[in-house]
């Protein structure tokens, strides 16, 4: 008995090898479909909102605006506008609790932040319903200066759990400060979508004035809805793609320093709520995306 689980133990090892090797193939391959699904969604979406958006859908005139604001969000996902959202969003997944169950690990806190997020962005653009919109719009400030600590709050903990200051005090304290709660990723995906959406709303009406449809459907909750859909959309899948976790080495080796990225931009974003100083940075940030959308608008 013991000779043959001497031999047998080799053999066993190397089919385990063989077998995570495979795994690990499948899973690089639905890694890299993902990202091309990705890539094509997006491509194809400002295809058809900056080059086909003089096309009509329909013989009639109306109600194309859904079907324009759900192909606008996934065309503005990775714009420029939306690089405050994008990476209040990437601390959620790069701070995600790694659990055995795939459901505890990036998807459902990415779906979280997702879904309180597309609801802040409806009820603020849309203006409905319209007391909670109108008490929303009172208290900018406070919601400014609280909701910009709690952006602050994630980029200290993205950072501190990139790994690159390792000896700091802070960085201790805040290295898995809250894993296993859910409640972050929907306060900041709430949070997110009350600071980002007067900065991101000059950028989703530029959907409908660049294909001639800003009518009064545009601003509709359907229409913010469908629109919050196709940027959530786009930003699920990429949660997909890191939560299969199956990257080149030199990728998994900058994970550390982007990591340590995101968390020192969303603590300049959060400072900036806070401070009142976001318009100024927003305005650099968003600079050639307007020219753009004026360019594209006079042609």
């Amino acid at each position: 008995m013991g000779v043959s689980n001497w031999r047998g133990a080799p053999e066993t090892t190397a089919q385990g090898n063989g077998v995570n090797e495979t795994v690990n193939s499948i899973r690089r391959l639905e890694t890299t479909v993902v990202f091309g699904l990705i890539l094509a969604f997006v491509i194809n979406s400002r295809l058809f909102i900056y080059t086909f958006r003089h096309i009509p859908l329909t013989d009639q005139g109306g109600g194309q605006e859904p079907i324009y604001a759900l192909v606008g969000g996934a065309a503005l996902a990775f714009s420029a506008p939306a690089v405050p959202l994008l990476v209040a969003y990437l601390a959620v997944l790069f701070t995600a609790r790694k659990a055995a169950a795939k459901s505890e690990r990036e998807l459902l806190p990415a779906g979280l932040f997702l879904l309180a997020f597309v609801i802040a962005f409806v009820i603020t653009i849309s203006g409905k319903p319209s007391l909670v919109a109108n008490s929303l719009y009172g208290g900018r400030w406070i919601i400014d200066l609280f909701g910009g600590l709690f952006v602050v709050f994630y980029g200290l903990k993205a950072f501190a759990e990139s790994g690159l200051v390792k000896s700091l005090p802070l960085a201790r304290v805040l290295k898995g400060r809250g894993d296993g709660l859910l409640l972050g990723p929907s306060v900041l995906g709430l949070v997110t979508g009350l600071l980002v959406f007067h900065h991101l709303d000059p950028f989703y009406d530029s959907v409908f004035f660049l294909s001639g449809r800003a009518r009064a459907l545009s601003h509709h909750p359907l229409s913010v809805s469908l629109f919050g859909l196709g940027l959530s959309a786009v930003y699920f899948l990429m949660a997909h793609a890191f939560d299969l976790g199956v990257f080149p080495k030199w990728v998994s080796k900058g994970t550390p320093w982007a990591k340590g990225m995101v968390g020192l931009l969303n603590i300049v974003f959060g400072l900036s709520f806070a401070t009142g100083t976001f318009s100024s940075l927003a305005a650099v940030i968003t600079q050639g995306q307007q020219g753009r959308n004026a360019l594209i608008s006079g042609s």
